[in-house]
This record gives structure tokens, sequence and C-alpha cells, in this order.
């Protein structure tokens, strides 16, 4: 509890500004003890979360020198092994406003790494050694760093030299280019570089900040596409942009934000993107999915005057791009149409859709759009239960249009995966005509039993 309440005061609570860095590393923790559980110092492991995410130079420093930071000082002073950790850090940022920032960075690493501490760093003087390090999983023991190591630096990690070259940008279409590059290459843990590099970026390391926000906006349709989110534990690219968003607006007074997002949306090619920050706009306003309770004025990002004007944008993006073809390929095209028809004040959303229903491949983009997925684990199985919320698909689509739209389409011509979203919907119908709730994965894990029941009682 000692070394908690030192390090925390000392290192770890000053990188914490606002409420969404608390939530942000809480996250983090969340998900790496999860995926390290005993086999890390707690501790270390929050530390480690604090500079990945507040200190993102004095990170890569350790994960890309970690010979430097483990082991025993040398006693020999003219020894080639004696590293001299205030040249060391000086790759840090060194302007003076950061000046705090960097001392909390180095008292986290000497926390962390105590063949680090030098007079000059904020030396806790917490008494271990090196027989301690190990039994209680310390990140300074060498067998524990490597571990920790060949779990999050795979072979195809991020370069620092691609890391800076990348943040050295200085206009919209330059990041967005750059942003197009990485998607094409594969990062760690099945993710693209590009999103690897979002979410090892922090808002100290982008130089040329609205540059950089307008290629979200270019791009962050492509990058949501390539990186989705799979839960709500996921660091698909829809999460991370919306941090950066958040984070960028959140330096500027409220007035100009609303303007800002105004031309960033209209002059990008995202369409989900905007349909996505706007959704969680309005949750703070307490408006969507789950009532979710609503933020005091003065901590909303943006007014309702502003989400209202935003929202007229937003439509006009999407009817740009139903008119140049272009919707189908927009990703989550569901909450796209949705909003679409929330937002308007016309039926063009639903319009659409009945025009495109006369094109097979296109009715299927359609379909597949709402289709969802839960995974499922119990004492006797395990799996993917993929299923579709009738009623949810009832916002766009009458049900007599959606199940005449279904039965004309051939599955004898069709893929396998075609066809089994075919087979999704049909049985759809049926559970949702036996007054089952489509939108609960487990009922269509006891469909046959649901159906078997309304059977008999009809």
């Amino acid at each position: 509890m000692d070394h908690w309440q030192r390090i925390f005061g000392k290192g770890i609570s000053p990188a914490l500004n606002t409420p969404r860095d608390a939530v942000r590393l809480s996250n983090a923790v969340d998900s790496a003890s999860m995926a390290y559980s005993r086999d890390i110092n707690f501790v270390d492991l929050v530390c480690l979360e604090t500079l990945r995410l507040f200190h993102r130079d004095a990170y890569l420093l350790i994960r890309d020198n970690p010979e430097k930071f483990v082991g025993k000082k040398s006693q020999n002073r003219l020894s080639s092994r004696t590293v001299d950790y205030e040249e060391l850090f000086q790759t840090l940022p060194s302007d003076e406003k950061d000046e705090e920032s960097i001392e909390n960075a180095k008292t986290i690493v000497s926390y962390l790494f105590p063949r680090a501490r030098s007079r000059s760093f904020s030396n806790l003087q917490i008494r271990e050694n090196n027989q301690t390090y190990n039994k209680r999983r310390r990140i300074c023991d060498p067998e524990v760093i490597d571990h920790y190591l060949r779990q999050v630096v795979p072979d195809d990690k991020l370069r620092i030299d691609e890391f800076d070259s990348f943040h050295s940008h200085d206009n919209k279409e330059d990041y967005a280019s750059a942003f197009e590059d990485l998607v094409e290459q594969g990062g760690e843990h099945g993710r693209t570089k590009a999103n690897q590099l979002l979410d090892q970026t922090s808002l100290n390391d982008i130089e040329n900040v609205k540059p950089f926000f307008y290629s979200l906006f270019i791009v962050g349709d492509d990058l949501i596409r390539a990186d989705p989110s799979y839960s709500a534990l996921d660091r698909g690219s829809n999460w991370v942009i919306l941090e950066f968003i958040d984070d960028i607006l959140e330096s500027m007074v409220r007035d100009v934000r609303g303007g800002l997002l105004d031309e960033a949306i209209s002059e990008g090619d995202s369409v989900y993107l905007p349909v996505f920050y706007i959704e969680s706009t309005l949750r703070e306003h307490g408006v969507g999915g789950g009532d979710p309770e609503p933020l005091e004025k003065t901590q909303r990002m943006l007014t309702q005057s502003q989400i209202d004007s935003l929202k007229n944008v937003v439509v006009s993006k999407i009817e740009q791009a139903a008119d140049e073809n272009q919707l189908e390929s927009v990703p989550n095209l569901d909450r796209v149409l949705l909003k679409w028809e929330e937002w308007s004040t016309s039926n063009q959303a639903k319009e659409w859709v009945s025009d495109v229903s006369t094109d097979t491949d296109s009715l299927l983009v359609v379909l597949n759009s709402f289709i969802s997925q839960s995974r499922y684990a119990s004492a006797y199985e395990s799996g993917t239960q993929s299923f579709v919320d009738i009623e949810y698909v009832l916002k766009i689509i009458d049900l007599s249009d959606l199940k005449e739209w279904v039965s004309s389409i051939d599955k004898e011509d069709l893929e396998k995966d075609e066809a089994d979203l075919i087979r999704i919907y049909e049985k759809g119908f049926e559970l949702y005509e036996a007054g089952a709730a489509t939108d609960d994965p487990s009922t269509w894990r006891t469909s046959e039993r649901i159906l078997d029941s309304g059977s008999e009682e009809s």
C-alpha cells in the first residue's frame, strides 16, 4: 500500500488532468490486467499504462531500450555499460510548459527501474533488492520485462522513425495519405499499423493539430472499416478517433468547436465517423441507448444548438454519398441509415433503401449491416451467435417490404455466407411473429424450443 500511495501521488495522479484522462487510464488498466493477469506487478502495470498514455516518449524509450533500464548498475565507472540517464531523458519534450510533466515521467520511471534513479530525479526511496524484484514480479526484473515486451512489441511493431515521420506532416492531405499507407500494413494483435499508431499517439506528439484533426474526417471511415470495434472494451479505431476529437476540441473554447467540426465534416470524405461522433455528444445530453445520465451543461462538449446545426451537416453528407453511389461502402451502414431517417425532415433514407432493394447485391449489403454477433460460453459449449433484431430493422424498412425482399432472393444463386444471411432473416421473422425478443442472442440459441412452443400453442 505504501508503494501505491507514493507513486500515485507523485507520478500517476499529476497525469490525470481531466475526468476523461481517468476513464482512459482505468480502461487501459482493465485491459492490461486481463492480458497479463499475475505475470506483472499490478502497481507496475498501472505505471506502465500511465507512461504509455500520457508520457509516450518515456514509454517508447523503455520499450526500445529495455537493456538500459534493467539489471545491476556497473561498479566500474569506466565501463561502457554505465548509462547517463540525464542524457537518456533528453529525448523527452523540453519546452518549459512540459517541465512538470517531464518530472512526473521521471518519477514513474525511477520507481519502475531503480537503476534509472539519479539525484536529479524525484527519487521515491522505496527499498527493495534484486531478490524481491522477481518474487514481486517487478518490471525491472529481466525475466518480467522480457515477458511484457514479447506481448506488446511483436516483430511488426511500429518503429520510432515511422512514428516520428508521421507526426512531422503539416497539412491534412499528407496526414490522410500517411494514414492510408498505414492501413495497408499489418500491425500488432491483428490490427493495422494505422490503428497501432493512433493508439500509441498522445496529443503532445502531434506537431500540427489542426491538419491532423481534419485528416481524421478525411480517412476516418477507412480507418474504422480496417480496424472495427468488436466490443465495448475493444480498441477499435472508432473509439481511438473519438478520444482524439474530444481531446482536440476540449483544448478550444466551446464557441468555436461547432464551426471547426462543421468545416471538417463538410470537407472530409467520412460519413459514418460524423454520425458516430454526434451520437456520442448526444449522450452527454442524456440522449441515446440505455438512457445515459446527462452531464452538467458546462461539461458538455457541444451545446444543443451546435449539435442541431451539425445534424444538418451530417445529413447533407449522407445525401451526397447516396447521390454519388458511395453509401453502400460506408461502415456501420445500419447506424447511418437510422440517423439519416431520424435527423432528416424527409423520407429519403427509406426511399434510398427501397431503390437499392431492386439490386440483389445492394440489398444484401443493407441486410448484412443489421446483423449482430455475440460470443457465448458455458460449461458445455462456446461460440459466436449471429442474429438480427427485427424491430431494429423495422425502424427503416416496413415488415411487409422486408419479408417480400428477403423471399424474392434465390438462395441457390448465393454464396454460402449470403445464403446464411437470408436464413438468419427467415428465422428472425419466425421468432418475431412468435413474440420472442429478437434482440436477445440467447433467444436465438434456444430458438428451436421457442418455435416449437409457439407451434403447439397455435
